[in-house]
C-alpha cells in the first residue's frame, strides 16, 4: 500500500424537474441529472481516468386513493473517484463502471394495513481493466466481473388494534443474478420486521430472517447455503436541533468478484446532526462493516484462497456548514468537511486508506 497525497478539485452540477406531487392524486413524475468533476492537480494521481461523471434518473407514477404505482430508471457513469461516501461500496471501491437500474414499485394502503410489491433490474458493467484482472484493474478494485441482477419482494404491513404503536412487516424477497462467466444464483429471503413508534420523536425498528441461496457454476456444479439476516435500529429527535440514528445489520448479496459467489456483510452505522446558532449546522457519521466471502465452490474464503477475503471497512466524516438565503429562489451554502475511508483485509496489497479535507461552496436555485 503506497501512501500519496495531493490537492483535488471537485465540483458538481445538479438539475431537477418535477411535475405533480406524490402526495396528491393523479400522475406525477420527475427527472434528475448530475454532472460531477474530480481531478487531482498532480496528473499521475489521476491514473488516466476521466474527470467527469454523469448520472441521471427519471420517475413516473400514478397515485390513487389507496394504490400508488412508481417506475424509476437510473444510470450512473461511475469513475470511482466520488468524495460522496454514500456512493462508495467496499467491494467495488475505486472501480470504474456503468451502472444501470430499473425499479417498479406498487403500494396499496388500507386501514391499519398495507400491501407492497417491488421488482428491480440492475446491471453493472465494469470498465478500464477493472474486469480484466490486469494490473490496472487490480488498482481499481480487483478482478470484478459484470453482474446482472433481477430482484423483487412482496410485503405486508399491519398494525394490530390492541397495539397502535406497533407495525409488523413480514416480507418475502427473491433474487436472480448472473456473473459474466455464466455463474448464476437464485435466492429466497423470508423476513419479519417490526416497527415501534414510542412517540413522534423516538422510534425503534428491527427484524430477522434468512437468505437461502443456490449457486450454479460451470466448474463446481451447484450448492445451496442458508445464512441468517437481521437488522435493528433507533431514530431519535432529541430536541428541535438534535437528531440521532443508530443501526446494525447482517445481509447476504451476490458478489461481482471473480471466483466468488456471495458475501455476508455485518455492520453498524451511527449518525448525529445538530443545528447550531447563527444558522450553522454540524453533522457527523461513522460506519463499520465486515465482509466474508463464499467462493464459487461453496467455501468461506481465507487469505489462502483469495486476496479479497474477510475485510473490515470503516467510514467516518464530519461536516460544518451554513446556508444563506440570497433571494426567494436562490440560496448559497458553504461547508467545511473531513472524511476518511479505511479498508483492511487478509492481504495487505488490497488495503486502502484515504482521508479528505475540503471546502464546499454551492448555489441552489
Amino acid at each position: 500500500m503506497d501512501e500519496t497525497s495531493g490537492l483535488v478539485s471537485t465540483s458538481d452540477l445538479s438539475l431537477s424537474y418535477r411535475r405533480g406531487m406524490q402526495r396528491s392524486l393523479g400522475v406525477f413524475g420527475g427527472f434528475d441529472y448530475s454532472l460531477a468533476y474530480f481531478r487531482y492537480f498532480d496528473e499521475e494521481l489521476n491514473e488516466g481516468r476521466e474527470p467527469f461523471e454523469h448520472a441521471w434518473s427519471g420517475t413516473v407514477g400514478v397515485k390513487g386513493s389507496q394504490t400508488t404505482l412508481t417506475l424509476t430508471g437510473a444510470f450512473r457513469q461511475n469513475n470511482g473517484n466520488s468524495v460522496n461516501q454514500a456512493l462508495q461500496d467496499p467491494e467495488t471501491l475505486q472501480a470504474t463502471s456503468n451502472d444501470y437500474s430499473l425499479n417498479l414499485n406498487a403500494v396499496r394502503k388500507l386501514r391499519r394495513t398495507s400491501l407492497s410489491a417491488s421488482l428491480r433490474y440492475r446491471l453493472q458493467e465494469f470498465r478500464d481493466g477493472s474486469s480484466d484482472g490486469d494490473a490496472e484493474g487490480q488498482a481499481r478494485g480487483g478482478e470484478l466481473m459484470d453482474l446482472t441482477q433481477l430482484s423483487g419482494s412482496v410485503g405486508w404491513g399491519v398494525t394490530p388494534i390492541p397495539w397502535p404503536k406497533i407495525e409488523f412487516r413480514p416480507t418475502l424477497g427473491f433474487e436472480w443474478s448472473e456473473q459474466r462467466n455464466g455463474s448464476t444464483q437464485n435466492s429466497l429471503s423470508p423476513f419479519l420486521g417490526v416497527l415501534y413508534r414510542y412517540d413522534s420523536k423516538l422510534a425503534f425498528s428491527g427484524g430477522a430472517g434468512a437468505d437461502i441461496r443456490t449457486t450454479e457454476g460451470n466448474e463446481f456444479g451447484s450448492f445451496t447455503r442458508t445464512n441468517p439476516t437481521f437488522n435493528a435500529g433507533v431514530s431519535w429527535q432529541a430536541d428541535e436541533t438534535t437528531s440521532l440514528g443508530l443501526s446494525v445489520y447482517r445481509a447476504t448479496s451476490a458478489s461481482a468478484l471473480r471466483g466468488q459467489s456471495s458475501l455476508d456483510r455485518t455492520g453498524v452505522s451511527v449518525n448525529v446532526s445538530k443545528m447550531l446558532g447563527r444558522g450553522f449546522a454540524l453533522s457527523a457519521n461513522y460506519s463499520f462493516s465486515h465482509s466474508q466471502y463464499t467462493d464459487a465452490a461453496g467455501n468461506e474464503d481465507s487469505a489462502a484462497t483469495s486476496p479479497r477475503a474477510a475485510k473490515d471497512y470503516h467510514q467516518a466524516g464530519v461536516t460544518l456548514g451554513r446556508s444563506f438565503q440570497i433571494r426567494p429562489r436562490l440560496s448559497l451554502s458553504t461547508s467545511l468537511f473531513y472524511q476518511t475511508t479505511l479498508s483492511r483485509g487478509d492481504n495487505r496489497l488490497n488495503e486502502f486508506d484515504q482521508s479528505t479535507a475540503g471546502f464546499r461552496l454551492g448555489l441552489d436555485f
